[in-house]
Order: C-alpha cells, then sequence, then structure tokens
C-alpha cells in the first residue's frame, strides 16, 4: 500500500495468517532466552474452502495468480479511469491496600478479554504511556505518590502499546531508506520491553515487517498484528499498457458492455505471454513481504519472508496487489 492515509488505490489482494503457518515457527525459532517471550506458532485448524478465499498451495499457483492480477491491472491503467477506494483502518485506577491495589480499571475495550492497542497502560501499581518516540513508566501507586521512574527514548513515534505480565509491546511505523527490506521503505515495528524491573526497561525483542499497521489485539497473551503490505511489481508491466508497437486495441469511450468485453478479450490475448515473459524473471518471493526478527541475542538478523507460498490465500476473483498478513506471537 503506497499511503497509510485517506484513500489509496489499493485494497487486499489475499490473505496470510502468521499463525496458520508452520513454516513460520522455523522462520522465528531461536533459543529464548529466560526474559524472552517465547516463539510458539500456533497451527490453525484447515479452513473451510469459500467463494471468498481459497488456499493457494504452491509457488507455482502463487505465480499463476500473480500473473492474471498483473493482466488485470495493465488493463486496468490502460483502458480504465482511476478508481479511488477509500481506505479505513489503521491505527483510570482506583485505591487499597498500602503496597497493591485491590483494583483497577485498564484500556476501555469493546470485547471482554481483547485488548487494544492504546498510549496508555496499567497494571494497578505502574502506568506505562508512549509519547511520541518516549516509553514513560510511573509508579503509579500509592496514588498520592505517584511519579516517573523511567523514560526510555524507543527511536520511532509509536502508534501505541500493550501490557501483558512483565513486557511491554510498542508499536511503530518508519520509512528508514536503510532498513535492509527490498521495496520501498515503509514498515511496522513491534518492539518488546522487559518491564519485570519498571525502572530499568530492556529491549528484548524487536520484529519489523514491511508494511504498516492496520490495528492489532491482545488476547491472553498472544498478540495479533493485521499488516498491509503493497506488492512492488517490475515498472515494464506498466509500460505494456501504452507500447503502442504491440498491437493493442482502442477502445472508444463510449463502447457499450459487448464492445468493451471483446476489446478486453483481444487485448488480454495480447498482454498475458508478455507479462508472463517478465515475471518469469523474478522469484516468486520477491513479492512478498519480508519481516526482520531480532533478539539481544541476535541484534544483526537479516531480513527473511514473512511467510512460504504454501501459507497464503486468495479470493476467488483476481483483485489488487497487496498482502494483508495477520502477524501472531505469544508473550507468556
Amino acid at each position: 500500500m503506497k499511503s497509510k492515509h485517506g484513500i489509496v488505490l489499493t485494497i487486499a489482494m489475499f490473505l496470510a495468517g502468521f499463525s496458520a503457518a508452520e513454516t513460520i515457527e522455523q522462520l522465528l525459532q531461536v533459543k529464548p532466552s529466560p526474559r524472552t517471550p517465547t516463539r510458539r506458532v500456533r497451527t490453525a485448524k484447515p479452513v473451510d474452502q469459500s467463494d471468498s478465499l481459497k488456499a493457494i498451495n504452491d509457488c507455482e499457483e502463487l505465480r499463476s495468480f500473480f500473473i492474471d492480477v498483473a493482466v488485470e491491472k495493465v488493463l486496468e491503467y490502460r483502458y480504465n479511469q482511476w478508481r479511488w477506494i477509500a481506505w479505513s483502518g489503521g491505527p483510570e485506577p482506583s485505591g487499597g491496600a498500602e503496597d497493591v491495589p485491590t483494583d483497577f480499571t485498564t484500556t476501555n475495550n469493546q470485547e471482554e478479554g481483547v485488548d487494544e492497542l492504546d498510549i496508555v497502560k496499567t497494571n494497578g501499581t505502574h502506568l506505562y504511556a508512549t509519547e511520541r518516540d518516549i516509553l514513560h513508566v510511573l509508579q503509579s501507586w500509592p496514588a498520592g505518590a505517584t511519579t516517573e521512574v523511567a523514560s526510555m527514548d524507543i527511536g520511532l513515534p509509536s502508534w501505541g502499546m500493550f501490557l501483558h505480565g512483565d513486557f511491554a509491546v510498542t508499536a511503530s511505523g518508519f520509512y528508514e531508506p536503510n532498513v535492509d527490506f527490498p521495496r520501498p521503505p515503509g514498515a511496522t515495528r513491534l518492539e518488546v520491553f522487559d518491564v519485570a524491573n519498571p525502572s530499568s526497561p530492556v529491549s528484548v525483542r524487536t520484529v519489523d515487517v514491511e508494511g504498516w499497521l492496520v490495528d492489532a489485539r491482545l488476547i491472553d497473551g498472544d498478540l495479533y498484528a493485521v499488516i498491509t503490505t503493497f506488492i512492488d511489481y517490475p515498472s515494464e508491466l506498466w509500460d505494456l499498457a501504452w507500447n503502442e508497437d504491440i498491437g493493442l486495441p482502442d477502445l472508444p469511450w463510449d463502447a457499450d458492455d459487448e464492445l468493451r468485453e471483446r476489446v478486453l478479450a483481444e487485448a488480454r490475448r495480447i498482454i498475458e505471454p508478455l507479462v508472463e515473459e517478465i515475471m518469469a524473471g523474478h522469484a516468486v518471493e520477491e513479492f512478498l513481504p519480508q519481516v526482520r526478527d531480532r533478539d539481544r541475542g541476535d541484534p544483526d538478523s537479516l531480513p527473511r519472508t514473512l511467510f512460504d507460498c504454501d501459507s497464503l490465500y486468495r479470493p476467488a476473483n483476481t483483485s489488487d496487489w497487496s498482502v494483508l498478513s495477520v502477524v501472531h506471537f505469544d508473550l507468556d
């Protein structure tokens, strides 16, 4: 996706479940330190196939789908007016005993047991808040002695955070040109902090995923982040749309539906083998989102493909070229 604001030209092309991919366990498997969240990945139950989403079985099937989408988008680029598509989404304590409050309120969640991304979290004795690129920790109990005990520069403007046990997780976005990802800069960062000692938070894990955060939820220690990633197709595909040497037919501006379909069918016959030739020069993995998962024991980890070809689902009909991913990891 090109922009995270207002309106964009892309919608989700297919869905990929991070937690539904057995191969992701291999991708993120490292020896957990005593204070690092484990990297357990749960394998989802098989989903019912429907007209909405269809499982992709291997990379050749995925390549074929990429080609189908590319052909239709080249045709749209030449024969359609731009179609702008609206996009939405994106990004109180009480008293008690002397040392620990008997009760406290948390974020005003919409559904019980489903924690939402927010800029302030509390465990009753401490408040955790993100302010731009700073993580603040305040001792909040007793209320009359509230004071800041730590302030940590997280390096990026934060959209919000979660708090679970001894761990705080911040969610941020960045455009750094040296991010080591192959596509134009733009990624989501989920950073895990050990806050067992609130006065001295420590970063223990950093997960960078290509694309922009749509939203995130935390359920019983399982964090799920929905991220959308724009697929950067080869520029040669766009050149096909206005190449007057390949014999593409003209489409009269006042063409009726029957004539339009005939013209598009002829153009599709011409363009499809040319698209196949261009796509043959690129590995399928080039078009998939990448992830870089680092912890204190492996700070120089390089980006890897977020999932394998057979971990994806596609719509029944060709759509647009972006990937909607559900990224999952366990904080327990």
